[in-house]
């Protein structure tokens, strides 16, 4: 982009080598005028962990959005299924079978880690919450 063509401004979406204050910075590194649209640039959420920007560490739970007999049923089923894929992975031949029990094994641990945490990302995608975990209006 020409300057006449960004309203009179010079393009300041390329990198620079910049010539530092002795010992301040390493030689060679570039820094970036346009910190946003620039790969090599520092971004604030790569700070360090002393850094008044440092990101939260913290994880978010999410919500339970499964009743409890749901998640009870979702755990069981689930390590049913893992075994039964594991029982049948031993003993299978052809390729087309180990794939559907492959897929067999997956669904099951995803019913086993729903009903742990009891949180499911399809209920919560829907908007769907069950009658006995609403909070009254």
């Amino acid at each position: 982009m020409t300057a006449a063509a960004n309203g009179g401004r010079p393009d300041r979406t390329h990198s620079r080598p910049v010539t530092p204050a002795k010992g301040s910075r390493p030689r060679g590194q570039l820094m970036s005028l346009a910190a946003d649209r620039h790969p090599i640039a520092p971004r604030a959420d790569h700070a360090a962990p002393h850094s008044p920007v440092a990101p939260s560490r913290h994880w978010r739970r999410p919500s339970i959005n499964l009743a409890p007999a749901e998640r009870a049923g979702r755990a069981v089923l689930g390590f049913a299924t893992v075994v039964t894929a594991v029982v049948l992975l031993t003993s299978a031949a052809a390729t087309l079978a180990m794939v559907l029990e492959v897929l067999l094994l997956g669904a099951g641990l995803d019913l086993v880690a729903t009903g742990a945490l009891g949180h499911c990302p399809l209920y919560q995608r829907l908007g769907r919450m069950p009658k006995s975990l609403r909070r009254p209006t």
